[in-house]
């Protein structure tokens, strides 16, 4: 059955013309959370595919049960948070009429960084919120991509899926995080790279989870 649903009020970050695959998913953790009993003592993971950019605000919804989405327009995003016991299938939709109004500043903290091999590495990260820790995680893989180009050329990295992120470390709130980043794998995809890492939280009992993400090229960087 639909738990809920309700329509997004998202803001753009640092001037991007689309929403943050990190706004998406602190926002997902915000509104899921009252679905989960406050003594469940489970871990709770993350499936997440980005479809493509969110560029307008969209209709959140969320289900007890699988649906079909093939017949889904404008789908943006869907999303499975599960552990024992628990399932909660999320979609966001575009909706064309809704736009976007506000952008905000949002500083990263990415420090220590040490490339290892090709897209692989180490790094201290700030998690001092849900919002900080996951974009920090996100932008430490980006980073890492950019090392790996030895900052010769521009780059687009885009955020395709994660693969049992254990969302409920989003609660755990630290000042710095040892993060580790080991590439699982690389392909082509119409000229272009996509990588599959794996992100391991040090401080965090080695929690782990896999992100892919689409590096386009965009020229020589200045």
């Amino acid at each position: 059955m639909k738990l809920a649903e309700k329509l997004t009020s998202f803001n753009l970050v640092n001037n991007r013309s689309y929403v943050h695959s990190s706004t998406i998913i602190d926002f997902i953790w915000k509104n899921v959370k009252q679905f989960v009993s406050s003594d469940f003592k489970h871990p709770i993971f993350m499936d997440i595919k980005f479809h493509q950019e969110l560029k307008k605000n969209a209709k959140f919804v969320i289900f007890d049960i699988y649906q079909d989405i093939s017949k889904i327009k404008n789908l943006l995003v869907e999303c499975l948070i599960y552990s024992e016991n628990l399932k909660l299938y999320i979609y966001l939709i575009e909706d064309k009429n809704n736009n976007i109004l506000k952008n905000i500043e949002l500083n990263y903290s990415v420090t220590e960084m040490v490339l290892s091999s090709d897209y692989s590495g180490s790094c201290i990260i700030s998690a001092e919120n849900s919002l900080t820790m996951i974009s920090n995680i996100i932008e430490a893989n980006k980073r890492i991509h950019e090392l790996t180009y030895l900052q010769k050329e521009k780059l687009k990295v885009i955020n395709l899926y994660m693969k049992k992120f254990p969302i409920n470390i989003l609660n755990t709130k630290l000042t710095k995080v040892k993060t580790l980043i080991k590439n699982l794998g690389i392909s082509d995809f119409k000229g272009n790279n996509t990588t599959l890492n794996k992100i391991e939280i040090v401080d965090l009992n080695n929690l782990s989870f896999e992100i892919a993400f689409l590096i386009k090229k965009s020229g020589n960087a200045k």
